[in-house]
This record gives C-alpha cells, structure tokens and sequence, in this order.
C-alpha cells in the first residue's frame, strides 16, 4: 500500500502540471475575468500539498537541483550518478510494483507430459499388439475365448508398463545427472611448444533460469546490499543462474602447467537482446518545484539496472577459496552507461564510472 500511495501521489503531480499548461493553452480563456490564474492558484495550492504529504512520509521527490543531477549523500553511497537518474528508476520500479496486479503469472503445465505419455503408451500398445498377434503361442490356442482375451491383454499391459517405466526413468535420471549443458576440452597444437604439452583443460557450463528463493544464502545476501531503492523487493527479480567449472590438471607426476603460468578466463554476456528492448535513453517528466512554487518540466535520463553476482571458487593443492563480487550494469537503449562494483558497508565506497567506454561485455578472472 505504500508503494501505491507513493505512485499515485507522482501522478497526481504529473498530472496537476499538465493541466496547469493545458488551462493556459487556449487563448480564450484570457477573458479578462482572472480564470485562467484563479484556475491555476488552486491547481498550485493541491500540488504544495501533495508534496508536503510526500516529503512527510520519505516519498520520491524532484525539484530543480535534483533534476540538475545534485545527488544527496544515500544515491552517491549506492553509486547512483545523478538525482534525475534516481527518481527515473525508483518510479520505473514503483509502476512496475502496482502495474503487476494487470499482468498474469505463466506457470508451468503438466499437461504436456500427459500427452506424451499416452501417445507413447498407444504407441507400445499397438506394438505389443502386433508382437503377440504375429507369433500367438500354440500353447494357448486350446484355451478359452475369455482366458485367451485375459493372457493377451495382461502382456499388453506388462508390455505398455516397461516402455513407460524406462523412459520416465531416463528422463527422471537425465535430468539430475547431466549436471552440465556443455562439456569440453581445451587443445591447441602450439601448448606444447610453449611447454604446456602436459596441461589438460576441461571447461563445463550450465544455464538455467532460477527463482530468487532457490540461490544460495551468500548470493542473495551480497545481491541485497546497497540496493539502489531501499524498499524493493527481490522476489520480483529474474535471476539466469550462469555455472561455469574449469578443471586443469597435468600428467601423472607433472604439474599442470610451469611455474609462473596462469590460466585467464574472459566471459563475455551479450547484452544485444536487453537494449532493444528498452525505454528511450531520456524520459521527459512534469513536477512541481516547492523552492519555486512553479512546475517545472525536465528531460532526465532513463536506465535499467542488470545486476551481476559472481562466485568465485578455487580449489589448489587441497585449498579450497571462495570469492564474492557484485557488480551493476547500468545500461539505456543505447549503451552502457557504466558499471559499478558494488561493496559491503565498510569496504570502501562504491566504484563508478567504470564502463565509460561503453564496451559490451564483463570480464571474469579466475
């Protein structure tokens, strides 16, 4: 209810100032009879209120130094660059948050795997069928009609049983034993003139979409430090669980590589399919400046936010260590703006403006 109360008081606000320039817009009404500033004292008198009511409660406000790009010291502790880029995202968040009453929830049907269970079982049944009507066993030809019908239908039966038993042991077992999408090895012709002929790489990775409950309680507490809207929900989120496992190892009784060599690995994410799907880099927004007492109209920048968790894991002579890292990926339709690595409290401030060359990648070390 918060988050509701919190977005229509914003359109409430857009709204008074598009009908403050609307009253205005018609020549006409400049009649002499004082309507068009009488309309408008009003209009300005409910757009004080309703920001006072939203300065009371720490609702999201813009006057003229945020729309400047002033930053207060909580957006500069989050990274966010810009007050205007602030108060595009938060109320991109907040719409998304009451609009998701209209969208409907896609869950998954067993529907389909009826379906093809009983086609498969016709399939076997009909196979079963003809088996035992092209050799009929001479030893129940002297049986009765209904005794007959009874053995034939049981090994029909028996037969549709073990086909369905063995393919849904396949897939129940498939499915938790392909733990890797891909699996590979690493070759080149030139390792061995380098003095890696002895290095064995094996490269393993997975892709699946996950909910938020389903990670790890390190993942989900680093995910939710210093998000940029305190109150958001991470329910909401789409979380792509990318797991890649690199194994080295050398022949028996060699290292697996030289002293002084090191493996580097560079992931690379495609961010092609985001950007097309975006907003225009600047979304223009009417408000009300309480320093002023005028509304104002202001062109600030529209982002979205991909947020990047990566575990690290290394495993050395029976060693294991684990590393943490959370970066965000501010991007528009455009570009990448930048990306932020984003610490615990007490590691230091986050780290901005390292994406300014607008490369489309991240890059993994390990």
């Amino acid at each position: 209810m918060r988050a509701c109360d919190e977005y229509m008081s914003l359109v409430l606000e857009e709204r008074l100032a598009q009908l403050s320039q609307r009253v205005g817009a018609d020549p006409r009404r400049f009649d002499g009879s004082g309507f068009v500033p009488g309309v408008r004292g009003q209009i300005v008198a409910l757009a004080e209120q309703e920001r006072v009511y939203r300065a009371r409660y720490g609702y999201l406000t813009l006057d003229e130094g945020s729309a400047r790009g002033e930053t207060d010291a909580f957006q500069r502790s989050q990274g966010v660059v810009g007050a205007g880029e602030y108060f595009t995202y938060r109320a991109s968040l907040l719409k998304k948050h009451v609009q998701q009453a209209l969208y409907l929830d896609v869950r998954g049907s067993r529907g389909d795997t009826y379906i093809r269970n009983a086609v498969s079982a016709v399939g076997a049944a009909l196979a079963a069928i003809w088996a035992l009507a092209a050799q009929v066993p001479t030893q129940i030809a002297g049986l009765p009609t209904r005794t007959q019908f009874a053995l034939f239908g049981g090994a029909v039966l028996a037969y549709v049983m073990k086909d369905r038993i063995k393919a849904n042991t396949s897939e129940f077992l498939l499915k938790r034993a392909r733990t890797f999408d891909h699996v590979s090895w690493v070759r080149g012709e030139s390792l061995g003139e380098l003095g890696l002929g002895s290095l064995k790489v094996k490269v393993s990775e997975a892709v699946r979409f996950v909910s938020v409950d389903a990670l790890e309680a390190p993942v989900r507490a680093v995910r939710a430090q210093r998000r940029t809207v305190r109150h958001a929900g991470v329910a909401q989120e789409e979380v792509i669980h990318y797991r890649k496992r690199i194994a080295s190892a050398g022949r028996a009784g060699q290292a697996a590589a030289p002293e002084g060599y090191r493996l580097r690995d560079l992931l690379r994410i495609n961010i092609r399919h985001f950007l097309i799907r975006l907003d225009d880099p600047e979304d223009r927004v009417d408000y009300y400046d309480l320093s002023t007492r005028t509304f104002r109209s202001a062109l600030l920048p529209k982002v979205y936010h991909v947020n990047l968790v990566i575990r690290l894991r290394r495993t050395v002579g029976g060693e294991r260590r684990e590393r943490l890292v959370h970066l965000r990926i501010v991007l528009n339709k455009d570009r990448i703006v930048r990306c932020d690595e984003i610490r615990a409290r007490g590691d230091g401030r986050a780290q901005g403006a390292k994406g300014a060359k607008g490369e489309k990648g991240a890059k993994k070390k390990g």
